[in-house]
Protein backbone atom coordinates (compact mmCIF):
# COMPACT_ATOMS: atom_id res chain seq x y z
CA UNK A 1 0.00 0.00 0.00
CA UNK A 2 1.19 3.60 -1.01
CA UNK A 3 -0.53 6.72 0.06
CA UNK A 4 0.63 9.16 -1.75
CA UNK A 5 -0.59 13.30 -2.38
CA UNK A 6 0.69 15.82 -4.49
CA UNK A 7 3.41 12.83 -6.12
CA UNK A 8 2.66 13.08 -9.24
CA UNK A 9 6.35 13.65 -9.98
CA UNK A 10 7.86 10.50 -8.07
CA UNK A 11 5.06 7.80 -8.51
CA UNK A 12 5.59 6.41 -11.25
CA UNK A 13 9.24 5.45 -10.66
CA UNK A 14 8.21 3.72 -7.21
CA UNK A 15 4.98 1.98 -8.95
CA UNK A 16 7.38 0.16 -11.55
CA UNK A 17 9.93 -0.19 -8.48
CA UNK A 18 7.04 -1.99 -6.73
CA UNK A 19 6.29 -3.69 -10.02
CA UNK A 20 9.57 -5.35 -10.52
CA UNK A 21 10.49 -6.79 -6.59
CA UNK A 22 11.58 -10.00 -6.59
CA UNK A 23 8.57 -11.93 -5.76
CA UNK A 24 5.95 -13.66 -7.74
CA UNK A 25 3.55 -11.20 -9.38
CA UNK A 26 0.98 -13.12 -8.98
CA UNK A 27 1.41 -13.30 -5.22
CA UNK A 28 1.15 -9.74 -3.82
CA UNK A 29 -1.49 -6.52 -4.92
CA UNK A 30 0.10 -2.63 -5.25
CA UNK A 31 -2.57 -0.26 -3.98
CA UNK A 32 -1.93 3.30 -4.56
CA UNK A 33 -4.05 5.24 -2.04
CA UNK A 34 -4.27 8.92 -3.65
CA UNK A 35 -6.75 12.35 -2.22
CA UNK A 36 -9.59 13.32 -3.93
CA UNK A 37 -8.17 17.00 -2.79
CA UNK A 38 -5.99 16.85 -5.29
CA UNK A 39 -8.04 16.50 -8.48
CA UNK A 40 -10.38 18.84 -6.60
CA UNK A 41 -7.86 21.37 -6.26
CA UNK A 42 -6.89 21.17 -10.25
CA UNK A 43 -9.86 21.62 -11.66
CA UNK A 44 -10.85 24.55 -9.26
CA UNK A 45 -7.43 26.11 -10.40
CA UNK A 46 -8.82 25.41 -14.16
CA UNK A 47 -11.36 27.68 -14.40
CA UNK A 48 -8.96 30.59 -13.03
CA UNK A 49 -7.00 30.15 -15.48
CA UNK A 50 -6.87 30.19 -19.40
CA UNK A 51 -6.86 27.27 -21.40
CA UNK A 52 -4.09 29.10 -23.72
CA UNK A 53 -1.84 29.60 -20.77
CA UNK A 54 -3.13 26.58 -18.32
CA UNK A 55 0.01 24.98 -17.98
CA UNK A 56 -0.61 22.47 -15.30
CA UNK A 57 0.47 18.98 -14.82
CA UNK A 58 -0.93 16.07 -14.20
CA UNK A 59 -2.24 14.67 -11.09
CA UNK A 60 -0.76 12.08 -8.83
CA UNK A 61 -4.14 10.13 -9.77
CA UNK A 62 -3.82 10.84 -13.62
CA UNK A 63 -0.33 9.72 -13.47
CA UNK A 64 -0.67 6.40 -11.38
CA UNK A 65 -3.72 5.60 -14.21
CA UNK A 66 -1.23 6.19 -16.75
CA UNK A 67 1.52 3.72 -14.87
CA UNK A 68 -1.48 0.92 -13.97
CA UNK A 69 -2.41 0.90 -17.95
CA UNK A 70 1.64 0.14 -19.19
CA UNK A 71 1.86 -2.38 -16.10
CA UNK A 72 -1.52 -4.19 -17.46
CA UNK A 73 0.31 -4.31 -20.76
CA UNK A 74 3.87 -5.18 -19.58
CA UNK A 75 3.23 -7.08 -16.47
CA UNK A 76 -0.12 -8.88 -17.12
CA UNK A 77 0.56 -11.11 -13.58
CA UNK A 78 0.52 -8.11 -11.21
CA UNK A 79 -2.24 -6.75 -9.35
CA UNK A 80 -2.07 -2.94 -9.39
CA UNK A 81 -5.26 -0.95 -8.01
CA UNK A 82 -5.71 2.45 -7.17
CA UNK A 83 -7.98 4.13 -4.41
CA UNK A 84 -8.71 7.91 -4.12
CA UNK A 85 -9.58 8.75 -0.73
CA UNK A 86 -12.95 11.30 -0.69
CA UNK A 87 -12.26 14.73 0.28
CA UNK A 88 -14.39 14.25 3.22
CA UNK A 89 -13.79 10.78 4.42
CA UNK A 90 -13.45 11.19 8.23
CA UNK A 91 -10.41 9.31 8.78
CA UNK A 92 -11.16 6.75 11.22
CA UNK A 93 -10.46 2.97 10.38
CA UNK A 94 -14.13 2.23 9.50
CA UNK A 95 -15.19 5.79 8.88
CA UNK A 96 -17.55 7.03 6.72
CA UNK A 97 -18.01 10.74 4.27
CA UNK A 98 -19.09 13.12 6.65
CA UNK A 99 -19.67 16.11 4.20
CA UNK A 100 -16.98 18.24 5.31
CA UNK A 101 -13.30 18.64 4.53
CA UNK A 102 -10.83 16.53 6.31
CA UNK A 103 -7.12 17.32 6.32
CA UNK A 104 -4.94 14.89 4.63
CA UNK A 105 -2.76 12.59 6.08
CA UNK A 106 -0.91 9.21 5.42
CA UNK A 107 -3.10 7.24 7.88
CA UNK A 108 -6.13 9.13 6.53
CA UNK A 109 -5.46 7.57 3.24
CA UNK A 110 -4.10 3.77 4.89
CA UNK A 111 -7.27 3.98 6.65
CA UNK A 112 -9.76 4.47 4.23
CA UNK A 113 -8.09 1.55 1.90
CA UNK A 114 -8.11 -0.78 4.60
CA UNK A 115 -11.77 0.14 5.39
CA UNK A 116 -13.31 -0.15 1.84
CA UNK A 117 -11.54 -2.87 1.08
CA UNK A 118 -11.78 -4.89 4.67
CA UNK A 119 -13.84 -7.60 3.17
CA UNK A 120 -11.38 -8.20 0.27
CA UNK A 121 -8.56 -8.36 2.75
CA UNK A 122 -9.87 -10.39 5.27
CA UNK A 123 -10.68 -13.08 2.27
CA UNK A 124 -6.96 -13.26 1.17
CA UNK A 125 -4.55 -11.28 2.53
CA UNK A 126 -1.27 -12.62 4.24
CA UNK A 127 0.29 -9.30 5.89
CA UNK A 128 0.74 -5.28 4.68
CA UNK A 129 3.64 -3.42 3.58
CA UNK A 130 3.15 0.20 3.48
CA UNK A 131 5.56 2.32 1.42
CA UNK A 132 6.33 6.56 1.19
CA UNK A 133 5.84 7.24 -2.56
CA UNK A 134 9.76 7.85 -2.83
CA UNK A 135 10.82 5.08 -1.47
CA UNK A 136 13.04 2.62 -3.58
CA UNK A 137 12.56 -0.66 -1.73
CA UNK A 138 15.14 -3.43 -2.07
CA UNK A 139 14.20 -5.83 -4.24
CA UNK A 140 13.97 -8.73 -1.55
CA UNK A 141 11.74 -6.87 0.70
CA UNK A 142 8.71 -8.46 0.19
CA UNK A 143 10.53 -11.39 0.61
CA UNK A 144 12.03 -10.52 3.99
CA UNK A 145 8.64 -9.54 4.91
CA UNK A 146 7.19 -13.19 4.08
CA UNK A 147 9.64 -14.74 6.07
CA UNK A 148 8.93 -12.86 9.29
CA UNK A 149 4.94 -13.64 8.47
CA UNK A 150 6.15 -17.14 8.23
CA UNK A 151 7.81 -17.21 11.16
CA UNK A 152 5.54 -15.30 13.16
CA UNK A 153 1.79 -15.57 10.95
CA UNK A 154 0.53 -13.34 13.77
CA UNK A 155 2.63 -10.55 12.32
CA UNK A 156 0.28 -8.75 9.60
CA UNK A 157 1.51 -5.50 9.35
CA UNK A 158 4.82 -4.06 8.27
CA UNK A 159 5.93 -0.40 7.74
CA UNK A 160 9.00 -0.24 5.17
CA UNK A 161 11.65 -0.20 4.53
CA UNK A 162 12.50 -3.26 5.81
CA UNK A 163 15.90 -2.69 4.14
CA UNK A 164 17.19 0.68 4.12
CA UNK A 165 15.26 2.80 1.07
CA UNK A 166 16.76 5.82 -0.14
CA UNK A 167 14.45 9.03 -0.94
CA UNK A 168 15.48 10.86 -4.14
Amino acid sequence: MVPARNEAEVVEKTLRELGALNYPQNKYEIIIITDEKETLSKHKDKQHISQDNADIGLTTQEVVQKVIADLKQTSPELTISHQDVPYDFSGEFGGKCIGKEVKSTKGRALNFALTKLKADFDAKTNFFAFFDTDDHPDKNCLLAIAKENLQDPKKKVFQLPVYQCRNF
